[in-house]
Order: C-alpha cells, then structure tokens, then sequence
C-alpha cells in the first residue's frame, strides 16, 4: 500500500504555467534589497542636492524613496518575466535581453554612489546614459520574449530617461 502524499493544491498549476513563479516573485525582491542596501551605504542624498542646489529640481524626499522602490520592483517584474518565461519560442533573445538588463541594472546601482557619494557628476551623466541604453537594448529583445516584460521594461526605461534627464539639468544647472 503505498503512502497517500499530500500534495500542494497549486502544484500542477505552477508546473504547467507559462512563467516561473519563484523567479517572478524572487527577482524583484532582489533587486528592492540590493537598492536599499545601496542607499542605506551611500546614506542621505539630500546633502549632495544641497550642495549642488538642486534641491528644488527634485521631489520630496518620500516620494522619490517611493519612486526608487517602484522602479527596483518594475524592473524586477520585468526581469523577473522575462527569465521565468517557460515556452519562449526565442530562447536566444531571453537570454540577450537578460544580458542588457543585468547590465543596466549594474550600472544603474552603481550611479547612485556615483553621484551622491562621490559626487562625480560627469561621470555619473555618462553611467546614466550607458544605463539607459542597456536597458533600452532589453527593452527590445524582451518584445519578443514576454508582452507583460517589454511594457514593464518600457515603464523601467521612462523612469532611466527621467533619471538622465535630472542628472544632466543638474550637471548643467551647477
């Protein structure tokens, strides 16, 4: 006689799903841990915007932190999409336009410290931009990957653009 396991209620929906849930769920909690922990390193911004008088440029403080938390997760979504797709006809592009975003993702992490740390503002206009192209490139490889994917990537690559274009009105504005 053998053992009646009990089985999860969910496992035959999970298995035959089009989208890995565990990579949905686990990317953009990834990626909103390494933003905070990032800002938690890099401390408070609002010295650098004082310091650059950008103050007024930006919103408050609340709603940029919001903001940021919203684009990880989007991003993360996005990602997160992309990768779990299980019954992707172009494998190759999934994996390009993984490529792209870790890339951007990268870059982007590493502009934060960039600019409000080492205050290297150039340098920072030029990480920013590098940033938006990679994700631009995976915004393109993941419209044919997931729908779902590439219009959360368009949203992450209007946050990116909105980002570059602060990033150069206070470089200018300096």
């Amino acid at each position: 006689m053998s053992k009646n396991k009990t089985r999860n209620p969910f496992e035959s929906v999970i298995r035959n799903s089009r989208t890995d849930a565990r990579t949905v769920i686990g990317i953009p909690i990834l990626l909103l841990f390494l933003g905070i922990f990032t800002r938690w390193v890099c401390g408070s911004p609002l010295d650098t915007l004082h310091y650059v008088g950008a103050r007024p440029l930006v919103p408050q403080t609340w709603i940029m932190v919001l903001l940021f938390s919203a684009s990880y997760i989007v991003a993360g979504l996005s990602l997160g999409l992309a990768l779990g797709c299980r019954f992707c006809p172009c494998g190759e592009k999934k994996y390009q336009g993984a490529m792209w975003f870790c890339i951007s993702l990268a870059l982007g992490y590493s502009w934060y410290p960039l600019f409000f740390c080492a205050r290297l503002f150039l340098v920072s206009i030029i990480v920013s931009a590098l940033c938006f192209f990679a994700s631009i490139c995976a915004t393109v490889c993941f419209a044919s990957v997931s729908k779902s994917s590439f219009f959360l990537a368009l949203a992450y690559d209007a946050w990116l653009m909105y980002l570059l274009f602060l990033n150069l009105q206070i470089f200018f504005a300096i």
